[in-house]
Formats: C-alpha cells, structure tokens, sequence
C-alpha cells in the first residue's frame, strides 16, 4: 500500500509532496522531523523547518494506493499543488522514488567541493568518528536483546508474517488496505474527473476492451477473452498482473501466458 503525502508551511503556504510504501505512514512524518538534524531527506524542506519550525508544518495524507501506482500519483499532485521549486520544496517533478533526488547527478565541480568539505571537517574533527563509535557503543550496553533470542523462533514467524501480510503486486494485500485504496482512489477520481480529455478517455477504453489470449507455458492457446476484465472476472487473475505481462513488465500471471489479440 502506498500514500501521497503533503507537508505545508503553514506561515508561507509553500508545500512538499512526497510518496512513501512504508506501511506505518506516522514513521515518515516522524522521519522528516528527525531529518532537520541530519543529512538525508529533501534539503528545501529541512532548511525552511529548521527556520520556521517544526510546529509550523502540517503532514496531509492526500491518497492511498497501490505500491505502483505511486510515482503516476506524485507527479499528479506536485503538478496540482505547484509544489516545484521555486513555489514549493520538491526540487524535481516527480516519479524518482525517494526523496525527488534519485538519479539526480552533482557537477563534478560539486563533487570536488563536497570532497574538499569532507577533507577539511576530519583534519578539524580527528576524533569525531572515533567518539561517535564510543557513544554508540555506550548506548546499546543496556539493551536488553535476550528476549529476542529466546523467542528467535517466535521472532522469526512474526518476521515472516509481517513480509506476508505487507506483499505487493501480484502478493497479498489485505481487505482493509484494499478499501483504503479504493476509498481514496474514488475521491481523486472524482477530483480530476474532468482533467483527462476526451482522446485520453477513448485511449484508456480501447485499451481495456481490447481482446486478450491466454496460453499455457508451452504457448498453447487456451482461451480468448473479451477484454482484461472479462479475463479477470473468468481466469481468476488479477487484472493488474495481466496488465503487467501484456506491457511486458512480467512475463507470466497466474502461471499462463497473457497476449493481445492480433
């Protein structure tokens, strides 16, 4: 399950949007918190909280969907909010997975200067990592990790649950995510109803309504469908993973071959 997200200014109006599959969506709120103090996350966003304050922002949930569905989702809404550089804090225009910098690439010169930093902290700092290391070091003393090896089965079930309960795609989802998904896809649905023109429309039709032909794994026909619903409907496979075959994504869904009808 994946969320849209929106942060806001609340005393400049400016916004962020950003896009997380983590299923506890509280954790990434508290993750762009925790960021103002360190390295990682959205470099606009983390300057304008650590000068206006954490308590000046707000985190929306804007839409719930599917894991793969989210990159369409965050260019949709960056797009909406006009949330890029310079009226917002997302630097590119969505769909890079992340923070928005995945792909992006420094100037060699940059690069150099970001070198030269490094060099000149650790002649001024020769005992921060060491230091660093020690504290680490002193903080995990008292924690108590027995329970954990005495349960190490129990341990690993729970592990185990979790990665089934959390799968993606052609794995499970479960009911209560799928009405998540659904409630929140029909109401951005019936917020851009009519932002998709007429030619879009009819593309998005035919594409549905074009037949389909299912084989076995040898290549043997063994039925021709109306359409990625019908087959759906009939097959037992879930459209989304014949979708995925007949753009060449996969190559198999539910064990069987999936091609468009010449």
């Amino acid at each position: 399950m994946g969320y849209i997200y929106k942060i806001t200014n609340i005393i400049t109006g400016k916004c962020y949007i950003g896009v997380t599959i983590q299923p506890d969506i509280k954790r990434r709120w508290t993750k762009h918190i925790n960021s103002v103090n360190y390295k990682e996350g959205c470099p606009l966003l983390k300057k304008s909280m650590k000068k206006h304050g954490v308590k000046n922002f707000k985190f929306d949930i804007l839409i719930i969907c599917f894991d793969q569905d989210v990159v369409k989702y965050e260019k949709e809404y960056i797009k909406k909010f006009n949330s890029q550089v310079p009226n917002g804090y997302n630097i590119l225009s969505g769909g890079q997975i992340g923070d928005g910098l995945v792909g992006y690439k420094h100037s060699q010169e940059t690069i150099e200067k970001i070198k030269e930093k490094g060099r000149l902290f650790r002649e001024n700092n020769p005992n921060h990592f060491e230091t660093y290391r020690e504290k680490h070091k002193k903080s995990l003393e008292h924690v108590d990790f027995s329970s954990s090896v005495k349960n190490s089965e129990k341990f690993k079930k729970a592990m185990i649950d979790r990665k089934e309960k959390y799968k993606i795609g052609d794995k499970k989802v479960s009911d209560d995510h799928k009405k998540k998904i659904s409630d929140s896809l029909k109401l951005f649905h019936n917020d851009n109803k009519n932002t998709a023109s007429d030619a879009q429309k009819e593309a998005i039709r035919k594409a549905l309504s074009k037949p389909i032909i299912q084989y076995d794994k040898d290549g043997i026909m063994i039925k021709e469908y109306r359409s990625i619903a019908e087959a759906d409907r009939t097959s037992g496979v879930k459209k989304s993973n014949i979708q995925h075959v007949l753009c060449g994504k996969n190559k198999l869904a539910g064990g069987f071959i999936w091609k468009y009808k010449l």
